[in-house]
């Protein structure tokens, strides 16, 4: 039988950027993967692409962001989302703590 942990992670926020389907999950692959290139041990797990509504595309992530709060993390990422996306950048859904299950099989 196998165990199931649970820990909460209070230096970790999670969640989804959303866009446009109009930008395309190519570039939203790129974008993650150079998001997780420069800041090596700061996403926990994989980054992933998926659809996210009628017509959206979002970048599912966990960033740990250390002491403090994620707001500064926030605020970066959501300017750089919106200069380099402009309307295509539609929002966000992220929140901390998280919460984490790992399973032992």
């Amino acid at each position: 039988m196998s165990s199931v942990n649970i820990f909460e992670r209070t230096d970790v926020v999670s969640g989804m950027w959303k866009f446009s389907d109009r930008v395309g999950p190519d570039v939203l692959t790129r974008l993650a993967y150079i998001w997780k290139d420069e800041e090596p041990g700061k996403y926990l797990g994989p980054l992933s692409v998926r659809k996210c509504s009628k017509d959206q595309l979002g970048i599912q992530f966990m960033y740990i962001f250390g002491e403090g709060d994620h707001k500064e993390f926030f605020r970066r990422v959501t300017d750089f989302l919106k200069r380099q996306f402009g309307n295509n950048y539609v929002g966000y859904d992220i929140g901390s703590p998280t919460w984490i299950t790992y399973s032992n099989q």
